[in-house]
């Protein structure tokens, strides 16, 4: 397991989220951060694509700003958005 929240302390958040996005491609990452609603949260989450559901619809998805992050909760089944400030740690395991 690798704390990748330590490595990308103090960069953009547009660095985050490309560092973030590549490691959840690469594996389920535990991520544990603050929900807007103030609770806070783990989650194990990907973008692997053998885990992900078939996308349904127009097959175009909706570019999110830099400092949101949209990922797939393996434990819930459905897509997540995280603020890349409130995260407190990413595990890729």
């Amino acid at each position: 397991m690798e704390n990748i929240f330590k490595a990308v302390s103090g960069l953009t958040d547009t660095v985050k989220k490309e560092v973030y996005t590549e490691a959840l491609q690469d594996a389920v990452c535990t991520v544990e951060f603050t929900k807007v609603n103030g609770d806070d949260r783990i989650m194990d989450c990907t973008l692997q694509n053998v885990k992900l559901p078939e996308i349904k619809g127009t097959g175009t998805v909706k570019p999110l700003p830099s400092d949101l992050l949209r990922v797939f909760d393996v434990e819930v089944g459905g897509w997540r958005t995280i603020t890349l400030s409130k995260v407190k740690s990413f595990i890729k395991n």
